[in-house]
């Protein structure tokens, strides 16, 4: 056991395991007193009980008299952990045995035990914020999914708050997208230690996420040497066919492997814990569409009364009133040639009905691995060195949601992202490396010091991309880039899903310095952090490919009681209503800086936790390495395009004001122990100079919008 200072005096906890049967349960339960080494109860110190046979946590306070109950855990070794300001961490093994009544007399050293340097100076560390999961958070059906993160849905709203207006914390690492308002990287299960998520009042070390603030700590190895591995294969042999399948399921083929390795600190050895896993899989789709019928595609909409654009004249009265067109036939010589040729593209319906009337069982193809791994060095006594680093990659084919007309090199087109068919290569690859150095300055003052960066490349490539389109077609000027995106409402679109082609790095690089110090009754935490974030790409909101959307409103009559119009007539006609195509003359290349600093305390007043903070953020606008960045004048007076970065003594930021700074303030988080029950409490306030867009992650999204000069 490694020497300890004599300024630090030694805890003897005396534990009187108790083990219980519960009725159809044989649970037990762990109670106690926390006495010094006098003798004398020590009271409301944290204690936290951690199965080390299954995922059980749960930590509580010891009363004004040094004892505590642990209660309903189920049989087996747990691990106990005190943590107190004046006499440090201490560590112990108790074995819950079923039936059974043990009462046994336990001490040890501290504040340094052999063995647990992941306790001293990681996440059980007693400063740190343990919420338990937020309240009023759920998962999001549609931020954050699509060709930007087909990797998964990784948003979900807090209190009301969008997905992107939450943080993203990996090892104590930002890994904030700021594009796709996500997570940069996703680690592999194996590897993901203890998981904290706050809304509502945030501490001021949490960032500066409006929403919630979500921190995860991947695992190190345990007190012993231990591996696993593990081989998952799956297909559809067993599977039942869901409600939409036809008469025969579509065929699924799934193989994900693994595995682990821990190798425990020994001697002021490296100790590391590195997890790898791979998946290749191929998944057999329903996916069931909207498509045009037979009679839709030749003119004739007897089913509901279209009107003809062409006809559209004053009436005595002062409104416009189009002329129906007899018998809801459209003639074959007002026919769009183009509208035409589109409408070819569709399928005739193989199921009955004007809706969902398209069944197709095509396969998405998907391989991918992920990597983690983290490992320390205690340097000497009051000094540690922790290295953790992350890789994945993901190459998914997602299939069209329609099948392609013969003749045509692809095999499927059209697409439709809630069923999984964008029509579209997908790819991604992601990396985090991340280094800190914790050093005890004394036994009650701490300070980290981390450097890290972390990288996400986005990339997606239509299916039909390089099929010349304008001679397919005969219509003039499209993209080889692959088929314009072709939405008629109510009816599945043809062309790959979303801003496709396009190809995104966004790298973030971040320096940061904490300190903390415990008195009896505080917990001081001080820190200050630099991160400089890259974006490089070509990415916008619009596809290169551009986009044709088609509405019922030019061939219905405004003003009508009864419905009327048809989007499909609207195409056949070639009436657009609205077209977008964003084209970007050479790559971007964004860079922002962002400053924080904050300072906290946790004051224990008995029984009662009081939490406060403040945290100052300094978000400078953003900026473009070439300059190609240019504002929008507002004026109502002369609106215009006249603020270009660089030019005529406008300045970087497109003629930002850099100095205007946002600030934030909140307070009072109250706990009263024990736990379960435990009330809680918050307040603050928030105010905000806008210098620009509302927030950073706004004016990142707004950029995609710029129309970009060419250099």
């Amino acid at each position: 056991m490694r020497a300890v200072s004599a300024l630090v005096p030694t805890l003897v906890i005396v534990l009187s395991l108790c083990t219980y049967a519960l009725a159809a349960q044989d649970n037990g339960a762990i109670s106690g007193i926390v006495l010094d080494e006098a003798g004398t109860p020590v009271p409301f110190v944290e204690i936290t009980v951690r199965g080390d046979h299954n995922d059980f946590r749960r930590s509580m306070a010891a009363d004004s008299s040094g004892k505590f109950r642990f209660t309903d855990l189920a049989p087996g070794p747990y691990t106990l952990v005190l943590i107190s300001p004046d006499g440090g961490i201490g560590v112990t093994t108790v074995v819950v045995e079923a039936g059974q009544t043990a009462i046994r007399s336990l001490g040890f050293e501290s504040p340094f035990p052999y063995g647990y340097a992941d306790v001293v100076y990681g996440y059980l560390d007693w400063i740190h914020d343990h919420a338990d999961i937020a309240p009023g958070q759920q998962g999001s059906a549609t931020e954050g999914s699509g060709p930007y993160a087909f990797r998964a849905n990784t948003s979900f709203n807090v209190n009301g708050q969008r997905g992107q207006n939450n943080n993203f914390v990996l090892d104590d690492m930002d890994i904030n997208d700021n594009w796709t308002g996500s997570a940069m990287l996703n680690p592999p299960a194996e590897a993901i230690g203890p998981v904290t998520l706050v809304g509502g009042y945030i501490p001021a070390a949490s960032g500066h996420a409006t929403g919630a603030s979500v921190s995860v700590y991947t695992s190190f190895p345990s007190e012993r040497l231990h591996g696993s591995t593990h081989e998952e294969f799956g297909n559809s042999a067993l599977d039942a066919r869901n409600f939409f399948d036809g008469a025969s399921k579509p065929s699924m083929m799934a193989n994900q492997f693994g595995g682990n390795l821990g190798v425990p600190d020994r001697k002021g050895d490296w100790y590391f814990f590195a997890d790898a896993e791979g998946l290749h899989s191929r998944q057999g789709l329903t996916v069931i569409s909207t498509v045009p019928t037979a009679a839709q595609k030749a003119g004739d909409y007897s089913f509901a009364p279209i009107y003809n654009p062409f006809t559209i004249a004053p009436t005595p009265s002062g409104i416009f009133e189009r002329q129906p067109f007899p018998n809801n036939q459209i003639p074959p010589s007002l026919f769009s040639p183009a509208g035409e040729t589109l409408l070819a593209l569709y399928p005739d319906p193989n199921l009955p009905g004007i809706a969902d009337n398209y069944r197709y069982t095509p396969s998405a193809r998907r391989n991918a691995a992920w990597f983690h791994g983290r490992a320390g060095k205690v340097l000497s006594g009051n000094h540690h060195l922790s290295v953790a680093a992350g890789y994945e990659h993901e190459r998914e084919q997602s299939p069209g949601a329609l099948p392609a007309p013969a003749g045509l090199s692809q095999t499927s087109l059209g697409s439709d992202i809630t069923q999984d068919a964008d029509d579209a290569h997908l790819a991604s690859n992601a990396w985090d490396f991340v280094v800190a150095d914790t050093t005890a300055l004394r036994p009650s003052i701490i300070n980290e010091f981390r450097a890290g960066a972390a990288s996400l490349h986005l990339q997606a490539q239509p299916l039909d991309q390089g099929s010349n389109w304008s001679t397919l077609l005969d219509i003039p000027g499209l993209s080889a880039a692959g088929l314009p995106t072709i939405s008629p409402t109510g009816f599945t679109s043809l062309g790959a899903a979303g801003a496709a082609p396009f190809d995104l790095r966004m790298s973030d690089f971040q320096l940061e310095d904490t300190a903390r110090w415990t008195t009896a009754r505080h917990a001081w935490q001080f820190g200050v952090q630099a991160i400089r974030r890259f974006a490089d790409g070509d990415a916008g909101n619009v596809s290169s490919r551009g986009t044709f959307l088609f509405t019922p409103d030019y061939t219905s009559q405004e003003g009508s009681a009864a419905p009327s119009g048809d989007s499909i007539a609207s195409l056949l006609l070639g009436f657009p209503s609205e077209v977008e195509r964003d084209v970007q003359f050479s790559p971007y290349h964004l860079r922002a800086w962002e400053f924080s600093g904050f300072a906290g305390d946790q004051i224990r007043l008995g029984r009662l936790t009081i939490s406060a903070g403040l945290r100052y953020s300094l978000y400078p606008p953003l900026t473009e390495t070439a300059d190609r960045m240019v504002n929008f004048n507002y004026s109502r007076t002369a609106p215009a395009l006249n603020q270009f970065a660089g030019q005529s003594g406008v300045n970087e930021y497109a003629g930002r004001d850099s100095t205007n700074a946002r600030w934030r303030r909140g307070w009072a988080s109250c706990s009263i122990f024990p736990r379960p029950a435990l009330p809680r409490c918050a307040a603050g306030s928030a105010r905000i100079t806008i210098p620009g867009p509302i927030s950073r992650k706004a004016s990142w999204r707004a950029i995609r919008r710029m129309r970009r000069r060419s250099t």
